[in-house]
């Protein structure tokens, strides 16, 4: 395997299940791992605690709010600056430039018929 050291992975859900399997593989190959959760924050504390070592992170947000997502990959990177992202992929976090161009439009109004 590469050694990944130095290198930053934000992981969604990343304190329990596949999300926890993702970051012990990422961290085992030298990785800096934020991991994202939604609610449980007990969990998450102990994840932090048990992988300080690691140089973990912890970030709570709801993936499906636009403003989670732009407050934790703004924080992820601010705390990894070295793991900028590339110039073609920062509209990631740049609200202005693609995938967060702002509040979700409203969704589309419904008359009751199908056709």
């Amino acid at each position: 395997m590469a050694d990944m050291t130095g290198q930053a992975a934000l992981v969604t859900g990343g304190i329990r299940g596949i999300g926890l399997a993702i970051c012990e593989r990422l961290m085992n190959r030298g990785v800096k791992v934020a991991a994202g959760y939604s609610s449980n924050q007990e969990t998450a504390q102990q994840f932090a605690e048990k992988y300080a070592d690691h140089g973990v992170s912890i970030h709570q947000g709801n993936i499906d709010s636009n403003g989670d997502c732009v407050r934790v990959i703004g924080k992820v990177l601010n705390r990894h600056p070295g793991s900028a992202l590339p110039p073609g992929q920062r509209a990631l976090t740049d609200p202005g430039l693609g995938l967060f161009p702002g509040p979700p439009p409203a969704p589309p109004q419904h008359d009751g018929h199908l056709f």
